[in-house]
């Protein structure tokens, strides 16, 4: 199986990390989903192309979510 890496972008004042999983495609018409479970440290957007394809995800919270070491790296 053939693995890209994903790009993580990280916005310290809001506290929100992106990993970017693909670029859009075919109209350009995207769907944002919510993700909130007590189970996660925060809430998780999930963006979605128009054939309801992975485009990336919005980690709210993200110093809750991911390692503060690759913050400190993105910004």
């Amino acid at each position: 199986m053939k693995q890209s890496a994903s790009e993580v972008t990280y916005d310290a004042e809001a506290d929100r990390a992106y990993v970017h999983v693909a670029p859009t495609t075919g109209d350009g018409s995207m769907k944002r989903v919510l993700v909130d479970d007590d189970a996660l440290p925060g809430p998780i957007v999930v963006d979605l192309d128009g054939s309801g394809r992975v485009l990336g995800f919005e980690l709210v919270k993200g110093s809750r979510s991911l390692p503060l070491k690759l913050l400190h790296e993105l910004r």
